[in-house]
């Protein structure tokens, strides 16, 4: 801490200190006004150990909720928030931001869709089980011992489905194989879209099934919904707080009367 200005690291170990109170079940509100200073002890209680005590201390934190869709915001309160958007652009806490990042981009199953401190996602690097089954189809108790068998995941993991990580890029031959077509349900889910967005997608084209047949509701590729997200995100721009002026896709090709596919297309087309 004493690399860094007085202000930063003061400002960072309350921070932290708002976070570590989820360890005991309490929330900033139950903390009264004049007993506030004991934040900064809290965290600087962790801080002062270096770098791989914070890290243990975020890790921590993660094992309090399921799966990381609860968000970073629910699992370090104030801390992600501040670092991620209010103190973005500020070089004093340039460290701090690099501890979180770092310690998220290794343990968390970020893909496209997700933002890491305020900028999108646009490459899955890790792979939890839950989102490796979404992405393939296949049952995740299957999955989790082709995973373990294969050498990707470590036998004596105890961590759930969802926190259970492992190299997307190193597993990518073995989940391509693996692979098995989805009902139009699944792979709506799998894309984050609601039945009337893929029904539009569908019937303008967007969205092709990967067979043609009336015998089976299983003809989605999880596969093509990702590539679609993937090519639907590059070069997003993230907004941190809704804006006038933006507006849905769906909403956009309604009020111009027209399919959603032009506007995909076009935004996919550069």
């Amino acid at each position: 801490l004493s690399g860094h200005p007085l202000h930063a690291a003061s400002v960072f170990c309350r921070l932290l200190g708002i976070s570590l109170l989820r360890l005991d079940g309490l929330r900033l509100d139950y903390i009264a006004e004049e007993s506030r200073h004991a934040l900064y002890a809290q965290g600087f209680e962790v801080a002062q150990r270096g770098e791989g005590a914070v890290r243990c201390a975020l890790a921590r934190l993660q094992e309090l909720v399921d799966t990381p869709q609860d968000g970073p915001k629910k699992i370090y309160p104030a801390l992600y928030d501040r670092l991620s958007h209010d103190y973005a652009d500020n070089p004093d806490y340039a460290e701090f931001r690099r501890i979180l990042r770092d310690h998220m981009a290794s343990s968390w199953p970020l893909g496209p869709g997700d933002e890491l401190l305020g900028e999108p996602v646009h490459e899955r690097r890790l792979h939890s089980v839950t989102t490796a089954a979404q992405e393939t189809g296949v049952d995740p108790r299957r999955l989790r011992k082709l995973l373990v068998a294969a050498g990707l995941l470590a036998e004596e993991c105890d961590l759930p489905d969802s926190w259970a990580v492992f190299d997307a890029a190193e597993a990518a031959t073995i989940l391509r194989d693996l692979t098995v077509l989805v009902p139009a349900k699944e792979f709506r889910e799998v894309i984050g879209a609601t039945r009337s967005q893929f029904d539009l997608l569908v019937a303008d084209g967007v969205l092709i099934p990967a067979l043609e047949t009336s015998d089976t509701k299983s003809v989605w590729d999880p596969r093509t919904g990702t590539a679609f997200l993937t090519g639907l995100l590059w070069g997003a721009v993230q907004l941190r707080q809704p804006q006038h002026s933006w507006e849905h896709i769906s909403k956009s090709a309604q009020r111009l009367k027209i399919g959603p596919g032009v506007i995909v297309r076009a935004i996919i087309g550069g």
